[in-house]
């Protein structure tokens, strides 16, 4: 709808929206092996996809080494590649107990790594690039039964509900915003398994199957319409 809106499309013109989702079936077996962290275990959080420097990823891991000085809380895991991976990979070698980083991995291997994983996040600025469409990676955490976090912008508010009950908002893309959101999911690690249960209550209308569901049912209607045919 942003994309629309910024084109000049009036809303009565607009027949559906199709959004990105995902697979539900594919992560079932990473939701059962997930194991979430007992009191003095580390949480991890997990970055799947591009690496690009809009991506504001080495704002997120010099927030998680920051966070680690007193006391090793977070480790940082990002699998992926894009134009900020060897200033990303120089910084986790500085680092290696706060962040792990590895190059891309096959599709069919996404869910083995979410599964070692507690918590998906999405620290993306608010820029107009990341307004048109909300990212697959969010709705691979959902249906992997992660707590998420991520910055309140339009590709996740588009996605999740202010009040969800699996969402670590950050209201902020720098490193203050960051640290104040992750005092908040570690003092929430208690609770970060009944959270995930929580991410897979919409699960099914993300799905490709929903998706497709909106875009045939706006094609039927409005064709109709448009030209007098059934």
């Amino acid at each position: 709808l942003y994309y629309a809106n910024e084109a000049g499309i009036p809303n009565e013109k607009i027949w559906a929206v199709w959004p990105s989702g995902v697979k539900p079936e594919i992560f079932e077996e990473c939701r059962l092996q997930r194991v979430f962290p007992d009191e003095d275990e580390v949480i991890k959080l997990i970055y799947i996809g591009c690496m690009h420097v809009e991506r504001n990823l080495m704002t997120m891991s010099k927030a998680i080494v920051k966070a680690n000085q007193q006391q090793r809380r977070f480790q940082l895991v990002l699998v992926g590649d894009g134009n900020e991976f060897e200033d990303l990979e120089a910084y986790a070698q500085q680092h290696p107990e706060d962040i792990l980083i590895h190059g891309p991995v096959p599709q069919i291997e996404i869910p083995n790594w979410l599964a070692e994983a507690h918590v998906g996040i999405l620290p993306f600025p608010d820029e107009q690039k990341f307004r048109v469409s909300s990212p697959i990676k969010l709705f691979e955490y959902i249906a992997a039964g992660m707590p998420i976090m991520a910055t309140k912008i339009r590709c996740h508010t588009d996605v999740i509900s202010a009040d969800a009950e699996y969402i670590f908002w950050a209201y902020g893309a720098d490193e203050k915003a960051f640290l104040t959101t992750l005092e908040e999911i570690h003092a929430s690690k208690s609770k970060l398994d009944v959270m995930g249960t929580h991410s897979l209550d919409n699960i099914q209308h993300w799905s490709w199957q929903a998706s497709a569901g909106k875009i045939a049912a706006g094609l039927r209607d409005n064709l109709f319409i448009e030209t007098g045919e059934q």
